[in-house]
């Protein structure tokens, strides 16, 4: 899945040699697997990620979610503002 995600975002940013992509592994409140991925990327870049009213960081939360049924997981990208 990081590197779904690695080329995704890797692909559209100005900087992607500051792209980061944290792994956290969790459970859902029923119990099944779940996994949260963190984006960090440069600041200038965050504005990219997330696209037009959003429908860039669904697109890529889209993508993530159908590989993720094959895997049999949940997951949840999130896009990491602090810096």
């Amino acid at each position: 899945m990081i590197e779904l995600l690695n080329f995704l975002i890797k692909n559209i940013v100005k900087n992607p040699e500051v792209v980061v992509i944290e792994e956290q592994d969790s459970t859902t409140f029923d119990g099944n697997k779940s996994k949260l991925y963190l984006i960090t990327v440069d600041q200038s870049d965050v504005g990219v990620v997330i696209g037009k009213g959003g429908q860039t960081i669904k697109g890529i939360r889209n993508l993530a979610k159908v590989k993720a049924v094959n895997l049999g997981i949940y997951v949840d990208v999130r896009i990491n503002e602090e810096k």
